[in-house]
């Protein structure tokens, strides 16, 4: 019989922490050649700039902001020291920052009459040129290349050429900086809006420090924009969501549906999957008996909550049984525990961009208003591609959900899956399978990183249909799907995407052309019930729906767990297949590089319903949910790191040894939210996008609990200043800090003989910084940040009784029987 896994409680020892890791990195900027003709060049620029502002100023009629956009430029392959440029105490703030090609600007901008301020950092370099050494301001000035007035390419968040043009309108994302006055913001920009007779949207996005607005314009709107508003920073391209694959086979039969439905049944629980997509046929009769009460929703004033493009019913399908072919031939009964929700936020008659951060909060808000204590798993297959330059950047949709997930404001976490995207057949044409997957990227949202981004693996190889003789399937079973898209052209310090795999199905292939095929799919329900009851899907659409389908399993099982800890158990009971790291592994050894190959193609693997929710004698999940508070403000003003927890750990210490150099496997997952600030300032120091990070560390077999500690935390060295670790790192981790340590889910397992994970039972959770630190007058540095802690011991032998041990050692063990 399976046992539960083992939450653990009081295992926590906090400690005032003081972080291990070296000071501040080191910047590269150029050396100057004649700096006192540089100099002199920037300010006469800045000059000249602020005084045809001042003209504008002294030109009657005309709308004008009362201050400059000014970009600043630093030299190619060099820094660009921008965080210099700001100050809050005049009000010169820094607006947006974008690299490319080596070349970084900065856009800020610098209220009436406070020029003055950059000036006087130039005329401080100058006026010390000759009698310091290293003149004030040196690496400043250094930086900076030109000085000029912004534009609106200054503005552009993207590529150049989707800058709309002179002559047509297009609908375009206006970021708006706030400084905590959000609501005056975006009146008197509605306002300037309708001086200029702009259409825009009422959908509203907030982040820290910045508002999203949709606005519909031309180049000449963006100009007039730009010269009479101060708290503009950014315009970005609206994207639209692509087209879903719709299709319909199989004639109507009926007598499979009445035969399926004999076999239901029905079971209670406070699970359910809730689908943001096109609307569900809920008459369908294989989907009417789950339907939530008050659980249909539309985020359109029309009303219309039915289904006319099949997408959201395919999913639906999906969501409840998986794949219907297996169920119709099966005499199985069927027990399905919890119960769909869909929200419409998708329709085709819809030819214009919406703002899809507001749309999907609206979505999830309905059901919550509706039925506010369910435990709720998310799940939305609806994208859009991202472009070259911006390959897992957050957007105002990511952002949004990362936003909506966290909810540090309410104190309210969610649960969400979206799809990775998905890699079209003709793409196989030029390169082949899997170097379509390599080259296509993760689609917007699913660069989100509070929510988990769902790729595909493929399960299906036999072609029977006669119109598609002579054509293979171009994947083997259990590879990845050629549908599944990856993170590989990601730059290293974004998040791992996708963290898991679920069925996607197969492409055929004949003579290097490349399609859909129905026996590759998955066999699901059809929204047009009076044609056919059933349709298939493929591709991160189906593998999504099955996360949700999963993730909704697990919170019945445990009903009363975090969202972090849900999405910790998915990740955590994920493995590679032995065909994913034969594609992706070139030889039995390999290097974190090469391992990272693998890891941001097939994310951590395929989820397991079994390894997630039961322990065995030789397999114990422990999991500790918690709550930690990174950072505290001084008596002097500065905010620093605050404490960080060691756990002592139920350990089979005995059993272990007497293993001796059998191999046991150490997997570590931790789970924890960020709140964002995707505002495009650089993405580091005080402009970071996280909030904080967390990460864990674990005792070594030959070091003390004490010197554990004094490793992982300076300030436990007070007392001690003679302490020099003598044990180094702490353990040969699989996939290494640093392809774990990115995003906000990090999981990581190391294979090593049993006798030297004897006396690792101490772990340890601390913070990294955030723009939480960093941003004071944010006033965020007495948040605290919930996480899920997974630790498991797992051996192949399975006569090895791991459990007893552990459970024998906690004081009051709650041992359930999972039947």
């Amino acid at each position: 019989m399976d046992k539960e896994n083992i939450f653990l409680k009081n295992t926590k020892e906090s400690m005032p922490y003081i972080s291990v890791k070296g000071g501040p990195r080191n910047y590269t900027y150029p050396t100057l050649q004649y700096p006192e003709e540089h100099v002199k060049k920037l300010k006469h620029d800045l000059s000249e700039i602020s005084r045809k502002a001042l003209l504008r100023h002294q030109t009657d009629g005309i709308a004008v902001k009362s201050g400059i956009y000014l970009e600043v430029s630093g030299q190619r392959g060099y820094e660009l020291k921008y965080q210099s440029l700001e100050d809050n105490r005049v009000g010169i703030r820094l607006l947006n920052v974008k690299t490319k090609n080596e070349l970084t600007k900065a856009t800020i901008f610098i209220p009436k009459d406070k020029s003055s301020v950059l000036m006087r950092k130039l005329n401080e370099f100058e006026n010390t040129l000759a009698t310091q050494e290293v003149p004030t301001n040196s690496d400043l000035v250094r930086s900076i290349e030109t000085i000029n007035e912004a534009n609106v390419e200054s503005f552009w968040y993207g590529a150049i050429e989707d800058i709309p043009n002179e002559e047509s309108k297009t609908w375009c994302e206006v970021w708006l900086r706030t400084e905590n006055n959000t609501n005056s913001v975006y009146s008197d920009f509605k306002s300037l809006l309708e001086f200029f007779n702009i259409q825009y949207k009422n959908e509203l996005i907030e982040f820290p420090e910045r508002i999203v607005m949709m606005i519909y314009v031309n180049y000449n709107d963006l100009i007039a924009l730009l010269q009479s508003s101060n708290q503009i920073a950014e315009f970005r391209r609206c994207m639209e969501p692509n087209s879903f694959f719709i299709k319909e086979f199989l004639s109507d039969q009926h007598e499979w549906v009445d035969d399926l439905k004999s076999r239901l049944r029905f079971e209670e629980s406070n699970a359910t999957v809730c689908l943001l997509d096109t609307g569900i046929s809920t008459a369908h009769p294989l989907i009417e008996p789950f339907i939530q009460e008050n659980g249909v929703h539309t985020v359109f004033n029309d009303g219309d909550l039915s289904d006319r493009e099949g997408h959201g019913t395919e999913m639906a399908g999906i969501a409840l049984y998986h794949d219907l072919n297996y169920h119709l031939v099966s005499r199985e009964e069927i027990t399905i525990p919890y119960r769909l929700e869909s929200s419409k936020i998708l329709r085709s008659q819809s030819n214009q961009p919406e703002l899809y951060g507001a749309i999907t909060k609206q979505g999830i808000l309905f059901h919550e208003i509706e039925n506010p204590d369910k435990n709720r798993s998310v799940c939305m297959a609806i994208t859009t591609s991202l472009e070259s330059d911006n390959f897992g950047v957050p957007t105002s949709w990511s952002a949004a959900i990362d936003e909506i997930l966290a909810d540090f404001k309410n104190k309210a976490k969610r649960l969400m899956y979206v799809s990775a995207g998905n890699v079209c057949p003709f793409e196989f044409r030029d390169v082949g399978y899997p170097a379509a997957n390599i080259n296509s990227t993760i689609e917007n949202p699913g660069q989100s990183w509070n929510a988990i981004t769902v790729g595909a693996y493929n399960s299906k190889i036999q072609i029977c249909d006669s119109e598609l003789v002579d054509y293979k399937p171009i994947a083997e079973i259990y590879a990845l799907s050629p549908y599944s898209k990856t993170s590989n052209m990601w730059e290293n310090k974004w998040p791992i995407k996708p963290e898991i795999l679920m069925d996607g199905g197969n492409v055929a292939e004949k003579d290097n052309f490349y399609t859909e095929c129905d026996d590759l799919s998955l066999l699901t329900t059809n929204h047009k019930l009076f044609a056919k009851l059933f349709s298939t899907i493929w591709a991160t659409s189906s593998a999504t729906a099955q996360a949700s389908k999963l993730s909704a399993e697990i919170y019945c099982q445990y009903p009363t767990a975090w969202p972090e800890t849900i999405r910790a158990l998915m990740v955590h009971s994920a493995r590679w297949t032995d065909k994913m790291k034969t594609q992706f592994l070139p030889n039995q050894n390999p290097n974190k590089s090469e391992i990272r190959h693998l890891l941001r193609t097939c994310g951590y693997g395929v989820p397991d319903f079994e390894r997630a929710v039961s322990c065995k004698n030789n397999y114990v999940n422990m999991i500790i949910e918690e709550e930690l508070q990174p950072f505290k403000l001084k008596s002097n003003g500065n905010i620093v790191m605050n404490e960080l927890h060691i756990h002592k750990l139920p350990w089979p210490k005995k059993v272990l040894e007497s293993l001796g150099n059998e191999e046991v496997e150490l997997r570590v997952t931790l789970s924890y939210y960020i709140e964002p600030s995707p505002g495009n300032i650089g993405w580091k120091d005080r402009y970071s996008y996280r909030s904080c990070g967390l990460r864990f560390d674990i005792k070594n077999n030959i070091e003390s609990l004490e010197d554990f500690k004094k490793r992982v935390n300076r300030a436990a060295r007070a007392d001690d200043v003679n302490w020099r670790s003598e044990f180094g790192a702490s353990a040969p981790w699989y996939l290494g800090v640093h392809n774990r340590d990115v995003g906000s889910i990090h999981s990581d397992f190391m294979c090593v003989s049993a006798v030297e994970l004897a006396d690792v039972n101490g772990i340890a959770v601390y913070p990294v910084g955030g723009w939480w630190k960093e941003r004071k007058k944010m006033k965020k540095y007495n948040e605290k940040v919930r996480y899920s802690l997974i630790v498991s011991l797992s051996t192949k032998e399975t006569e090895v009784d791991l459990y007893t041990p552990i459970i024998t050692e906690i004081q009051t063990p709650i041992q359930i029987e999972i039947s």
